[in-house]
């Protein structure tokens, strides 16, 4: 807003200090960015970041036999079959939200400021009042993107006239045009090293949630008698720097435009994930990627071809019962908050 005055006054500011016309071309790029910014912004406010669906295996009230078929197809078109993936519990039991009575799939957490589950939660942001997951991360990531763009393009704008306003300061105009400058070099600069943390989450495959509770977490925590800070050194889900951009951004000839075209949308989409067979946790579910590769394990397919990580996820030995028969049988007992209820509902 501040461009088009300072253009006009070629008595008094220096224009044109690049080029001819530079004001005007940094008037018009700057905008764009604004506008792409704004477009990011509402889409990541509205679009809601995806929740576990109501059907079989997610849901313990839906039988395997009823309620499935919708969830079966988006798995098979897909080619996948199984759906509890790699993530459990201390004693290795599935993830089950008592909050919500459904068991959680890989990356999914509960939001208290949601008030439900959320595929692969990322943080809740106040700043868009809502939940950054799987449904609305690439809109989360464009928006902060866009942002710092358009923060750095108003400080290259507007540089030759905050020079000669600071030297000069003769009113009110000249001290808006230094606060102005100062204020969009500070937010740029912060704006800039948030852009580059979550670029060095998407291109490692980790979201901030995995990236403070589990890649950073305290040595006693365990998983399935494994340091969880050693487990996710790598992130487990992390086919390499492309592959890892494209689960975020979708297509490359759609990566700066704030729509999921091209991006999966069926019941497993943010249910099930690639999964990286030379992982320790890969390797320690389902066995090692050598033996599978040979046909010697239940995840051959999937070992065989490393595009295609996320096939045969069930292994003969996951449990599929309710977690309170299984607590029975084994006669468990477990007081963590995602241990399933004492009884079903219903």
């Amino acid at each position: 807003a501040i461009i088009p005055p300072l253009a006009d006054s070629e008595t008094r500011f220096p224009v044109n200090q690049y080029y001819n016309n530079s004001d005007v071309v940094g008037l018009v790029v700057v905008n764009l960015l604004f506008m792409m910014t704004m477009i990011s912004f509402l889409r990541a406010s509205f679009q809601k970041p995806g929740s576990v669906p109501s059907c079989y295996p997610f849901d313990p009230d839906v039988p395997a036999s009823f309620g499935s078929d919708e969830m079966d197809k988006a798995l098979q078109e897909r080619g996948l079959h199984g759906v509890r993936g790699i993530e459990r519990k201390r004693d290795g039991r599935a993830r089950f939200c008592r909050m919500c009575g459904k068991y959680k799939p890989d990356r999914a957490h509960h939001s208290s400021n949601m008030g439900k589950c959320i595929l692969e939660m990322d943080h809740y942001c106040p700043w868009i009042r809502n939940c950054v997951g799987y449904l609305n991360k690439k809109y989360f990531f464009l928006l902060i993107t866009y942002g710092a763009a358009t923060l750095i393009g108003y400080v290259a704008v507007l540089g030759p006239h905050f020079a000669y306003s600071a030297e000069h300061m003769q009113d009110a105009l000249d001290f808006f045009v230094v606060f102005s400058w100062i204020l969009a070099l500070l937010m740029g600069c912060v704006v800039t090293c948030f852009v580059c943390f979550h670029v060095w989450l998407m291109l490692h495959a980790f979201t901030t949630i995995e990236f403070c509770e589990k890649r950073r977490a305290d040595d006693s925590k365990r998983s399935q008698g494994l340091k969880i800070r050693e487990l996710y050194k790598r992130s487990p889900y992390d086919l390499g720097a492309y592959r890892n951009i494209c689960h975020v951004l979708g297509p490359f000839y759609l990566w700066l435009l704030p729509t999921r075209a091209g991006m999966p949308d069926d019941l497993a989409a943010g249910c099930i994930f690639d999964i990286n067979p030379e992982h320790p946790l890969y390797q320690t579910t389902f066995g090692s990627a050598d033996t599978a590769r040979e046909g010697g394990g239940p995840a051959s397919k999937v070992a065989s071809d490393f595009g295609d990580a996320r096939t045969s996820l069930l292994a003969p030995e996951h449990d599929l019962r309710l977690p309170e028969e299984v607590e029975q049988s084994r006669g468990i007992s477990d007081s963590s908050d995602d241990s399933p209820p004492a009884s079903k509902k219903g």
